[in-house]
């Protein structure tokens, strides 16, 4: 499938997106906007040029700016839509609704959670819609299919969905780090440890994924009757572990909400 896909607001976010898609598709034609003009774009395969010549030149356009600032960027592409126009907004928190109503209804509006591991065709990305453009939705999901794993999910589970996957890549690099740096106090070097910690999150994904196994069964295949792993887990188990990454996951989308009211 062709793509032609503008990208308005070129930070984190979009520059990952934009690295991914050219990854995946070296043909895509992607465009960018930003505010910071700079030679840092190219190495992500977009061109960076204005917002009127992303709209201009695009049909399916990705809003990736702050949350805070889409209704300055809805008013200043609205003249510029038009019904060919698919525009997906990867900003958390503001719904399909006002971005479909800010841009006066005219084109087919989409949201989706993708997180950063896009860049390297590793990313998990949740999409939502109102079911009033199957076609757009279907297009839209080929494209994040290209960028890794892709779920459909209602509009009101993407606060919790931002809270687990959008953000989990740092909770992700927070445990490899710990593990790194523990590592390294029994004696291994940490640049090996980190390559041997991030290697063993990546397998134990694919395990899941691949599989279907349960996170528990995978638990129990490794960690034999009286052996050490077992022991390392109760240690796990006595620090509350999972009340900390629940405490982290409330406290995400707490977050999120309470911006957004």
């Amino acid at each position: 499938m062709y793509y032609n896909v503008g990208i308005v607001g070129f930070g984190t976010m979009g520059r990952a997106l934009a690295a991914g898609i050219r990854r995946a598709d070296p043909g895509a034609v992607v465009t960018a906007s930003t505010t910071r003009r700079s030679a840092a774009a190219t190495p992500f395969g977009a061109t960076v040029t204005s917002t009127q010549e992303v709209i201009r030149c695009s049909d399916l356009i990705v809003l990736a700016v702050k949350p805070a600032h889409v209704g300055s960027v809805l008013a200043e592409i609205e003249p510029l839509t038009e019904r060919r126009h698919t525009v997906v907004s990867v900003a958390a928190g503001v719904s399909i609704a006002s971005i479909r109503k800010g841009l006066g209804d005219r084109c087919a509006v989409l949201r989706a959670m993708p997180n950063i591991a896009c860049e390297v065709g590793a990313g998990a990305t949740a999409l939502a819609h109102d079911g009033s453009d199957v076609l757009a939705a279907r297009r839209v999901a080929s494209l994040f299919d290209l960028l890794g794993e892709v779920v459909t999910v209602d509009e009101t589970l993407l606060d919790a969905v931002t809270a687990l996957s959008g953000c989990g890549p740092a909770y992700m690099a927070f445990v490899a780090d710990a593990l790194g740096n523990a590592a390294a106090s029994i004696g291994l070097p940490y640049a090996l440890s980190r390559r041997l910690v991030a290697q063993t999150m990546l397998g134990t994904g694919r395990l899941m994924l691949e599989t279907g196994a349960h996170p528990g069964l995978i638990r129990e295949h490794v960690a034999t009757p009286a052996g050490r792993t077992l022991r390392a887990l109760a240690e796990l188990e006595s620090s509350n572990l999972r009340q900390t990454f629940q405490r982290a996951l409330s406290a995400a989308m707490d977050r999120g909400q309470r911006r957004n009211r």
